[in-house]
């Protein structure tokens, strides 16, 4: 509803003359005591026949006769029925069509406050509006009759009611939840020290004030639990009331859910409690939410964590939190250190735990009861060690060792077996890197440092060779490869000739192999020529004496060779014997010296000459049968006794050579 604020003055035009007229207003509201309560709903009526005019009209304006209330700030004293000239007037408003029996106008207290223009539309004090009936021209535009001056009078009013509007009773409460009661406070405005009547109050366990004066408090107590539905009227003496309905909130308590002991290392605890929905607070670390984590911090003894829970509540209420203590355990200390990675050939080692007393477990029982872990029981692979404390509150920890295989020492050679002295050249093909060769020969170091060695065998013996080495996880191992070389034994040979002492007198000489374990047999007559003959018969073509190296080497199936060489001296095939003395004197008895010659050739030519001690030859023959007596060469001078040196020269038939003989002899008488 809208009080309309604008008027428009027309001038009219009398066409006739018919006087109208309107019937009595009256008011009904609550009380019918002229009192308007806020929020309270009234009406006026027109009791009576009303009478619109007829012989009006407004150019352009359509004539639609009706009736509306116009409001007054003051007791209207306009004359002439010149409504639009009084200064009190607010607006004409609840306007209806022409009707001989008028409807009630019904008003709202809230809307017709909100429709009345400032200072007037807040009220902050009691308010006297004035209201009359008046009839209009046009009234779906609220347009009344305006009469021009000097015509007679057509405009129609009723009598003038007087309301009295009052201020909004205002009450507001203030819980206290603490001690169990709500404060009240009443405030109408400009209604000054009034007293206000409490009624219709429950609940009944409560305590309410009888009356409470304006402007002031008073208190509601005796409440107890909370969620309290509440409620009570205040009204002035006037009957003007306001009813109020809340909750009392109250105090909202906690019950925790009990917790017995926990330990260190258990898992993660919801707290719960009732009512839930609440705030948990304490150690920040322990507590996150309504999460406790009890390993949250790293303890040695037994420690208490007091925790509080804060109930949510509604706005207005209160909160009683409640505590718990959990009492936390701690894990007994399992924990341990251990190489992270090991050799399966590696010496066992001593675990190192920060307990005693607890149990080991291993795979294949490789750590016993003292925590000693021996990685060859293990076996290779990622070996899981467990050590667990008993206690109250127990605990295990668990380690990974890497224990890797000794490595599979592998080696090539280029030859197992051979004739002496036999040479291999050795490879390492372990698979992987390795480092750290030591090559071996019958447990002997033979060379270290590189992968690859060589050896020279000179015996026939079956010989053992080893290989150390590491490789990159710093893993050792060893491979003995036990009698893996074995040369062949050389051949043995010898021969024998014939004859024994051969001359260049002789033919031919017979060579001939005397141990028989070769194969193949090839002779060196030391003369430039060779044969494979088993047994050849060799001829020296030389004219003088000489000697010569015959070798004979001798293969056998293996391939393996061996050689046996002598020398062989080739004589003349002569010989010379002479007397160291004779005795001259024509007894017959060692009258002569004359050489005794052997030979397998005829002689061909000899000469045998006669030295005094001074070196005069005294004597000469060229007939090897011819001796001498001691005379001179003419054969009739007899030398005296003593010592002679004498020279034979003797040339053999078919050779080339002279042999010189040389000595001496002695004369005795």
């Amino acid at each position: 509803m809208r009080l309309s604020l604008s008027f428009y003055f027309f001038l009219c035009c009398l066409l006739g003359h018919a006087q109208s007229s309107i019937g009595i207003l009256s008011a009904s509201e609550t009380d019918n005591n002229g009192i308007i309560c806020f929020g309270e709903n009234f009406s006026l009526n027109v009791l009576g026949n009303s009478i619109m005019p007829n012989d009006l009209s407004i150019p352009a304006i359509n004539y639609n006769p009706g009736v509306g209330i116009a409001i007054f700030a003051a007791a209207p004293t306009y004359i002439n029925n010149e409504l639009l000239t009084e200064p009190t007037l607010l607006g004409i408003v609840q306007s209806q069509p022409y009707n001989v029996l008028l409807s009630p106008f019904v008003f709202d207290y809230n809307a017709l406050i909100a429709s009345i223009p400032p200072p007037l539309n807040n009220l902050t004090t009691p308010t006297t509006l004035y209201f009359q009936a008046v009839t209009l021209y046009d009234h779906s535009i609220n347009l009344p009759y305006v009469n021009n001056p000097g015509n007679p009078i057509d405009a129609a009013q009723s009598n003038v009611i007087a309301l009295t509007l009052q201020p909004e009773i205002v009450v507001t409460t203030n819980q206290d939840c603490v001690n169990n009661w709500t404060e009240i406070d009443v405030n109408q405005a400009g209604m000054g020290a009034i007293v206000f009547d409490v009624s219709n109050s429950f609940p009944t366990g409560c305590t309410f004030p009888a009356t409470i004066n304006n402007q002031s408090s008073s208190n509601i107590t005796n409440f107890s639990g909370n969620n309290i539905p509440f409620g009570f009227a205040v009204s002035n003496s006037d009957g003007c009331t306001t009813n109020i309905n809340e909750t009392f909130i109250g105090t909202y308590s906690a019950n925790i859910n009990p917790i017995s002991n926990i330990c260190e290392g258990d898992a993660p605890l919801t707290l719960t409690a009732v009512p839930s929905g609440g705030t948990w607070s304490g150690n920040p670390t322990v507590i996150s939410g309504n999460i406790f984590t009890p390993s949250a911090i790293n303890i040695s003894t037994t420690t208490d964590y007091i925790l509080t829970y804060t109930p949510a509540v509604p706005a207005g209420g209160c909160a009683l939190p409640s505590t718990i203590t959990i009492t936390v355990v701690p894990d007994a200390n399992s924990q341990f250190t251990v190489p992270t990675e090991m050799c399966i050939n590696d010496e066992p080692v001593q675990l190192q735990s920060g307990v005693s007393g607890g149990i080991w477990s291993a795979p294949n029982n490789s750590v016993n009861m003292q925590g000693i872990f021996d990685p060859e029981i293990s076996g290779a692979g990622t070996q899981t060690i467990l050590y667990s404390v008993g206690g109250n509150c127990p605990t295990f920890t668990t380690h990974d060792i890497i224990v890797y295989p000794k490595p599979v020492v592998r080696f090539d050679a280029s030859a197992t077996e051979g004739c002496l002295p036999l040479s291999v050249d050795f490879t390492n093909t372990t698979a992987g890197t390795t480092s750290d060769f030591v090559w071996s020969v019958n447990g002997s170091v033979a060379s270290t440092g590189s992968a690859t060695f060589n050896f020279v065998f000179e015996n026939n013996l079956c010989h053992t060779v080893g290989l150390a080495l590491t490789d990159d996880h710093g893993c050792s191992n060893v491979m003995d490869s036990i009698n893996v070389i074995c040369p062949f034994a050389d051949p043995v040979v010898d021969f024998e000739y014939t004859p024994e002492n051969p001359t260049l007198a002789d033919f031919e000489i017979q060579f001939n192999e005397t141990l028989g374990n070769t194969s193949v047999n090839f002779w060196g007559f030391g003369d430039g020529q060779s044969s494979f003959d088993w047994a050849p018969a060799h001829y020296y073509d030389v004219v003088v004496p000489s000697e010569f190296q015959v070798c004979l080497t001798g293969y056998d199936f293996n391939g393996c060779d061996a050689t046996a060489c002598r020398y062989i001296q080739l004589a003349s095939g002569f010989e010379l014997y002479c007397p160291t003395a004779f005795t001259p004197g024509n007894d017959g008895l060692n009258d002569g010296f004359r050489p005794v010659m052997v030979s397998k050739k005829e002689i061909y030519k000899y000469r045998m000459t006669i030295y005094n001690r001074n070196g005069e030859q005294i004597y000469e023959s060229e007939n090897p049968q011819q001796a001498w007596y001691g005379n001179n060469d003419k054969g009739d001078v007899y030398v005296t006794d003593g010592a002679y040196t004498w020279v034979v020269e003797v040339t053999l038939e078919g050779l080339s050579e002279t042999k010189i003989f040389k000595g001496s002899v002695l004369i005795v008488r």
